[in-house]
């Protein structure tokens, strides 16, 4: 139900208003540190540095460099398209897919704070909360991924501060998402991956990335 829904820290929705969360920052007065509009809508494009699940049912860590870019967006439904790859690490074979997201304001909010995605193709849909954003990185909550125990988050940086230090979103996602594992999705090296195929075939339903905020 969706009072169960509050309780566990997740959401619920009602026809009057955006998603309620009840996450330890959903607060409207922490909202200008929540623009999920403002770091989706960059042109610059952004790159997955970790997260605390792994969508891999064997655990093995075979999804890298996953990186975002913008390729449309309108301002006045708050709507944007982004081309998303990754790097299949057992394949060696970069995937790419598109992803839509219309950009809300949670409950009492004014900002646009959450990303309601939609994988191309499907009729999958994911909300996004953002914990934090500034002008390198974003802490991203991963809701549907998440229940009363454990609190699922990703850690996103633009490309241009990918070797910068994150120290305040690296303390964000640790304070506020639950911690005991990381997987590392970015290497500096493995993620120059000019050399490697591109799959222009590939669909969202096939792979693995499907459960990541991208």
């Amino acid at each position: 139900s969706s009072e169960d829904a509050q309780l566990d820290g997740r959401t619920s929705t009602t026809s009057l208003s955006g998603p309620v969360f009840s996450y330890s920052e959903t607060n409207p007065e922490l909202e200008k540190y929540q623009d999920a509009w403002k770091f989706v809508t960059s042109n610059e494009s952004f790159i997955m540095k970790y997260r605390n699940f792994n969508t891999n049912p064997t655990g093995e860590n075979t999804t890298m460099c996953v990186s975002a870019t913008m390729i449309e967006m309108n301002e006045t439904t708050h709507y944007v398209l982004h081309n998303i790859t990754y790097l299949n690490t057992t394949s060696n074979m970069t995937i790419p897919f598109n992803k839509t997201y219309y950009v809300v304001s949670s409950d009492g909010y004014t900002t646009k704070n959450v990303l309601n995605g939609t994988v191309a193709r499907t009729n999958e849909s994911e909300l996004y909360p953002f914990a934090f954003a500034d002008k390198n990185c974003a802490v991203i909550r991963n809701d549907n991924c998440s229940n009363e125990s454990f609190k699922a988050c990703e850690l996103w940086v633009y490309e241009s501060a990918v070797d910068k230090d994150l120290s305040c979103c690296d303390f964000v996602f640790d304070l506020l998402c639950s911690r005991g594992y990381k997987q590392i999705t970015y290497d500096s090296k493995r993620c120059n991956h000019k050399g490697t195929d591109l799959n222009a075939d590939a669909t969202a339903s096939t792979t693995s990335a499907d459960s990541s905020t991208q």
